[in-house]
């Protein structure tokens, strides 16, 4: 991250205005069995559309977790693919098991 910095203070530019976008999903919906178990509370936001960056979103309600939207590239190759489809199954699994991780968490804290 850039830190611009005036005089005496610090300046940290604003990482992203337009996480509140609607209609826009963090990546395709792949994993829908798992998602039974804990509420899918996954942050909907969108880049730019001009955007050539990965951006992380604000904190899934649930798991603690902040969603990336990953970039595809027009040109990317069949290893970047695979890159970045098995990045977008590990962060899929990780939103999964935080949520249900922190729910399970939450209902035996309560019991006590």
């Amino acid at each position: 991250m850039v830190v611009l910095r005036a005089g005496k203070k610090t300046f940290l530019p604003p990482l992203c205005r337009a996480f509140a976008c609607r209609g826009c999903q963090l990546a395709p919906e792949r994993g829908a069995e798992r998602r039974d178990t804990a509420p899918s509370g996954v942050s909907r936001f969108c880049p730019p559309r001009k955007s050539c960056h990965d951006w992380i979103g604000p904190p899934d309600k649930y798991s603690n977790l902040r969603p990336v939207h990953f970039y595809i590239p027009e040109n990317e190759s069949p290893l970047e693919q695979k890159l970045r489809k098995l990045r977008q199954e590990t962060q899929e699994w990780n939103q999964q098991f935080w949520a249900n991780q922190n729910l399970t968490f939450s209902k035996v804290r309560k019991q006590h």
